[in-house]
């Protein structure tokens, strides 16, 4: 969860991965009771990709490099270089 940075606090989502130094590649996820949060990044060619997969009915937010996004239900991604 630290990594991958799976965060539910009363209901809300939020995904704020920890992005470490010699890990190009990560997933995971955990099964809240709304259903289960799936997350994965990946690091190629100076862009780390995520995807992350939401359960039905559920919304949050994704915070990386000082920004947030929202999320939505089912499969949601982000490149950033």
């Amino acid at each position: 969860d630290y990594l991958l940075g799976i965060q539910a606090d009363r209901g809300a989502l939020v995904i704020a991965p920890v992005i470490v130094k010699g890990i190009d590649r990560l997933t995971g996820s955990r099964t809240l009771p709304a259903g289960r949060v799936s997350v994965s990044y990946e690091k190629q060619n100076g862009k780390v990709a995520f995807a992350i997969d939401v359960p039905e009915e559920m919304n949050g937010a994704f915070r990386y490099g000082g920004a947030a996004y929202a999320l939505h239900e089912g499969v949601n991604r982000f490149v950033f270089e």
